[in-house]
C-alpha cells in the first residue's frame, strides 16, 4: 500500500487506513469530512477531527534481525 489516511477523532478514536492510490485515499478523506460534518450537526456542536494524508515510504517486515523498516 502506497498511501495512508490517519484519523484522530476527538475521543482519541485513532485509525489509519491504507490505500493503493492517492485518488482512493483522497476520496476517503472527502467521505470523512462529510461524516464529521454530519456527526457535528447531529450532536449540535463543531467537532474537530485530525485527518492526515500520508505517503508510505517503507514497511516493517520480520527479518533475521527482527522487525525491520524496509524502503518501498
Amino acid at each position: 500500500m502506497k498511501w495512508a489516511v490517519y484519523i484522530d477523532k476527538q475521543e482519541h478514536d485513532i485509525e489509519c487506513i491504507f490505500f493503493k492510490t492517492e485518488e482512493e485515499a483522497r476520496k476517503h478523506i472527502v467521505m470523512l469530512i462529510k461524516e464529521c460534518e454530519q456527526v457535528s450537526a447531529d450532536e449540535e456542536q463543531n467537532l474537530h477531527w485530525d485527518i492526515t494524508l500520508l505517503e508510505v515510504k517503507g514497511e516493517c517486515h520480520w527479518t533475521q534481525d527482527g522487525l525491520t523498516l524496509l524502503p518501498k
